[in-house]
């Protein structure tokens, strides 16, 4: 087990898995998400952490500002019996825009394909995507997204930023950590970097 979780983003070290046993749940042909919107990082953290010990098949937290986060509580089901959602087309919005969009709306639950929910940050490549856009000076909207499609994913979006230099520029983050490790990370963030 020790292992198992200092593989987890490997801190500064490098782990090596050449054989791996896993056990596998069954999936469902979609991801019913549900959107629970707070105005307060810690209390969307103490949120996330009560939800952790409950039946979610899937759980998350975006944090927008100091003022927006949301808790994403995903589930398997066979058929949408929400509003239905695509992710892995073109002219789908990113997962990110379509979360904050729909905490606009006061929409509380979403059904997506459970392909689409799986490889949700893919397009766009979390929020990098954006930094692209205005490098170019160009406005990220249903058109250039569907005619750059092929360098939105990913892989070629960290390539290109690199050859570019933008990450010297811009930070972004994905952070891993230990729960209780949490709530002092983001109130640090908050406070100091402001990232």
């Amino acid at each position: 087990s020790d292992l198992f979780w200092g593989l987890s983003t490997s801190y500064g070290s490098l782990g090596i898995i050449t054989r791996v046993r896993l056990p596998l749940a069954p999936a469902k042909a979609y991801v019913e998400v549900h959107i629970t919107p707070f105005g307060n990082t810690q209390v969307c953290l103490t949120s996330l952490i009560k939800a952790s010990r409950g039946s979610s098949d899937f759980l998350e937290g975006l944090i927008f500002s100091p003022t927006e986060s949301v808790m994403l509580q995903g589930r398997f089901v066979d058929s949408p019996l929400t509003r239905f959602q695509r992710l892995g087309r073109n002219i789908d919005p990113w997962y990110y825009r379509l979360i904050k969009r729909s905490v606009e709306k006061n929409l509380s639950t979403l059904t997506i394909p459970v392909r689409d929910y799986l490889f949700r940050y893919d397009k766009g490549s979390f929020w990098m995507g954006k930094y692209v856009f205005s490098y170019f000076g160009l406005s990220s909207n249903a058109l250039t997204r569907f005619l750059f499609a092929p360098f939105l994913r990913t892989r070629k979006l960290y390539d290109g930023l690199h050859l570019l230099g933008l990450p010297k520029k811009f930070v972004i983050q994905d952070l891993y950590m230990n729960l209780d490790e949490a709530p002092q990370l983001i109130a640090y963030n908050e406070q100091h970097p402001k990232i």
